[in-house]
């Protein structure tokens, strides 16, 4: 993101947050974006007085674990602990909402197989929540897939390190070579067409971490960088075919990121 883009972001949340001080999410965006350029004291500032106001508030969690990833050496064990303790405070209507973002925060930071449980959870309670869904959306959550996504789960912790941003996170003696971290290629493609199976089903659902995520691994792929969001969700249904009621070839016009 250039200068420029930071600085629209930054009014347009400032903007927002002079209305709405408190806001959840305005407030961890804000957060995220001040840790991108590198202004976490701002945002110990900021975040003080809400985080003492509202210590369960699992946004305002979240955006303090964001400043202690920007600021610290963490393990993965240590950083999986901070985001469960996050998970824990969600609560009623948020809580879809709160999975995701723990999913897209966990992800990004390479934890695939802590990460990506979240977003079939946001998946599960946003399809629960909203009897308008099309049909198609919710094939994945049938009784008879329900044995292979937990294998999808259990092996995607083949993925786990890669794409860290903005960094790798410390796991010791297992850390991957520097070479293999920003490189979904070696990853079986049919592992990746079920993992993005989740992901797009997320994000027809109307969950808007999931685009964002969907880009990150398709832009770190040799193949995958080249595909549009339709070829992507194609491939989804070569590799998932149980898990998601279409056929080929399918066109979807849902909007996403593109990436070069």
């Amino acid at each position: 993101m250039d200068t420029g883009c930071f600085d629209e972001a930054t009014n347009l949340l400032e903007h927002h947050l002079a209305s709405e001080p408190l806001s959840n999410s305005g407030l961890l965006s804000w957060t995220r974006l001040q840790c991108a350029q590198g202004n976490t004291y701002l945002a110990v500032e900021r975040l003080t007085s809400p985080i003492k106001q509202f210590p369960k508030n699992p946004y305002f969690k979240l955006a303090c674990l964001e400043i202690h990833i920007a600021e610290n050496q963490i393990t993965q064990a240590k950083l999986i602990s901070m985001y469960e303790a996050v998970a824990l405070c969600a609560a009623g209507e948020s809580a879809a909402d709160v999975f995701a973002k723990v999913a897209h925060s966990s992800i990004l930071r390479g934890l695939w197989s802590f990460g990506l449980p979240y977003f079939l959870d946001a998946i599960k309670l946003t399809a629960a929540a909203d009897t308008n869904n099309q049909p198609q959306n919710l094939v994945l959550l049938y009784e008879r897939n329900k044995a292979s996504v937990a294998r999808c789960l259990s092996e995607v912790s083949i993925m786990d390190q890669r794409g860290a941003h903005p960094g790798p996170i410390h796991a010791g003696k297992h850390m991957l070579a520097c070479k293999d971290r920003n490189d979904f290629s070696c990853i079986p493609l049919e592992l990746l067409g079920r993992v993005l199976c989740i992901l797009i089903t997320a994000n027809e659902l109307g969950i808007p971490e999931a685009s964002p995520v969907i880009t990150h691994v398709a832009s770190l792929h040799s193949e995958l960088r080249h595909y549009e969001y339709k070829d992507l969700v194609n491939l989804a249904i070569r590799y998932s075919p149980g898990w998601i009621g279409l056929q080929l070839p399918y066109e979807f016009s849902k909007p996403i990121l593109h990436w070069n």
